[in-house]
């Protein structure tokens, strides 16, 4: 019995996939609003709240981590984890499977007030510049304008500052992101809204395709409808970014 157990636990070490629970592995990126420590210490935040309540829903275990940003793609591409909430994205077609769309989130332009933006030429004449969230792709369009003098910018934090203190024009982002920095920095009756559309996504589950969890597909896309539906998603949301999202977004 003593040869067995010991032969057991070098088992388990040697091959830990065979002593994990078949609980979804979820990374969520370690940013306000998406997972962020409370005054307990205790992660909170949208997108986590989200996977707890699709857990919930389901009856699907899902172990959240939270993670870099930077960490997202890479891990989808390993399947060292097994899922993300993100936007969907053609180019990440060959290494995800989608599970259930969130929802619709906005990407406008906004500036200051008293300086509304009519049309997509009225970028061109920003002489300070557009800030937009580096790395992120708002359309071939706009990405590939020569003529927008683009800013990028490592957080939205730090773009809604450079525009309270005039070092931008215009800041560029989704709904969701902008509406939590204005609020935050207390500049919702400073902006020109409702803004200039730029694009809309789609915010989806979606897994690694290396994923062994992709048999659990539909129950999650059944939980997302219904929490979708029940207004739960949107409940999260409000209570961490305000309700000018709404507005935003509409």
């Amino acid at each position: 019995m003593k040869v067995f157990f010991v032969f057991l636990l070098t088992f388990v070490s040697l091959y830990p996939q065979f002593s994990q629970a078949e609980n979804i592995v979820a990374d969520v990126i370690d940013s306000s609003p998406f997972a962020y420590k409370n005054q307990a210490g205790e992660y909170v935040g949208t997108h986590y709240e989200y996977l707890q309540a699709i857990s919930m829903e389901s009856s699907i275990g899902i172990d959240i981590h939270v993670v870099p940003r930077m960490r997202i793609i890479e891990n989808l591409k390993k399947g060292s984890t097994d899922a993300v909430i993100m936007f969907r994205s053609e180019k990440r077609n060959p290494i995800v499977k989608y599970a259930g769309m969130i929802r619709k989130i906005k990407v406008v332009a906004l500036n200051r007030k008293g300086s509304n933006i009519r049309t997509y030429e009225d970028l061109y004449n920003n002489t300070l510049g557009v800030g937009i969230l580096r790395g992120m792709f708002v359309s071939e369009r706009f990405n590939g304008d020569k003529k927008i003098k683009i800013i990028t910018v490592n957080n939205y934090t730090q773009m809604v500052k450079m525009l309270a203190l005039g070092r931008l024009d215009t800041i560029v982002g989704n709904t969701i992101a902008i509406s939590n920095a204005l609020n935050k920095a207390d500049m919702n009756t400073d902006i020109e809204f409702p803004g200039y559309l730029l694009a809309i996504k789609q915010q989806w589950f979606q897994f690694s395709a290396k994923s062994p969890h992709t048999d659990k597909i539909q129950q999650i896309n059944q939980a997302i409808f219904k929490l979708r539906e029940n207004a739960t998603f949107d409940s999260i949301l409000t209570r961490h970014v305000g309700i000018g999202w709404q507005e935003l977004n509409r």
